[in-house]
């Protein structure tokens, strides 16, 4: 993943882990925030929603499919 620093990769990788528990829908960025053990206000400053987080995830996995057809 071509994250910032760790703290922005916890964040991705709790709400990655808590989706496929409760699903997209019932996933809450105060929950994230709970797991990931932030502020809200920490989540808002490397992603400014919950889609643009979804949008972040789907972008990364396309990078890593396109990196795995090229090698």
């Amino acid at each position: 993943y071509s994250l910032e620093n760790d703290e922005k990769r916890r964040i991705f990788e709790v709400a990655l882990s808590m989706m496929e528990e409760v699903g997209y829908e019932a996933l809450s960025i105060r929950a994230i925030c709970n797991n990931a053990g932030i502020s809200i206000g920490r989540f808002y400053h490397y992603f400014s929603s919950k889609q643009e987080l979804l949008s972040f995830y789907y972008n990364e996995a396309e990078k890593d499919f396109q990196e795995n057809i090229e090698a």
